[in-house]
């Protein structure tokens, strides 16, 4: 009888257990509107590859984008190596399971990251472009292909085809693809894919639409901390 509660117990403790590591899109996207990427992390540790399924992999995937770009903001060199190195494992594991355009979307950043790590020299440059044209060509309506492929041109030098202008159109068509979808409008590319609009505008110096933009995105999005603490204060000071 001892031996049975033990087990009981065991059980109703490995449940709480996997129910408190579970992370849903909403209190992923909060922590990523409150700049709380602990959030992130813990979900990203705490998810095992391996006995997930297929659709929560392409969930990891989806975070681990997201994560990196983090990283290399905050000059953790060592932890983004190891990420992305994961991240790259990740998406050969899934390739062959993943719609076209999210499979280019993905090698795309994967490129757009060697470059953006010293790698790989320019030829990344290009080749995450041409992923990004493919992802396009495979899914124009894809919102992980829009929002990929603005963010490349936003990053990308002019002489590997750069563009703040192009940028801005792709990242407009983001927003406007995830404002109706009910499911991307519940994931963390929804206002990233809103404040890629107003940096644009921003870096080709259209500060009026820019901080408008910003008061579209508090009345969305009114927690969005670095919106409201960093990007907005320094447009209107």
């Amino acid at each position: 009888m001892i031996g049975r509660r033990i087990t009981i117990t065991n059980i109703v403790l490995s449940v709480c257990a996997l129910c408190f590591c579970q992370h849903t899109d909403r209190q992923l996207t909060m922590a990523y509107l409150d700049e709380d990427m602990q959030t992130w992390r813990s979900y990203l540790e705490a998810t095992d590859w391996e006995s997930s399924s297929r659709a929560e992999q392409e969930r990891i995937l989806l975070y681990e984008y997201g994560y990196i770009p983090y990283l290399m903001d905050n000059k953790d060199t060592a932890q983004c190596r190891r990420y992305f190195s994961q991240y790259k494992a990740h998406i050969e594991a899934l390739s062959s399971h993943l719609p076209p355009a999210v499979d280019c979307a993905h090698r795309s950043a994967a490129h757009a990251y060697a470059y953006m790590l010293g790698d790989g020299g320019l030829k990344d440059a290009l080749l995450s472009i041409r992923y990004a044209r493919q992802a396009m060509q495979n899914d124009s309506l894809n919102p992980l292909a829009l929002h990929l492929r603005a963010s490349v041109y936003f990053y990308a030098p002019r002489i590997a085809g750069g563009s703040k202008r192009k940028a801005l159109n792709y990242y407009q068509q983001a927003e406007q693809r995830a404002a109706t979808d009910s499911v991307v409008q519940g994931q963390w590319l929804y206002p990233a894919a809103q404040l890629g609009v107003a940096q644009c505008y921003h870096a080709l110096k259209d500060d009026t639409n820019a901080v408008l933009q910003c008061r579209r995105i508090q009345q969305q999005h009114p927690t969005f901390r670095y919106v409201n603490e960093v990007f907005l204060p320094r447009l209107t000071r």
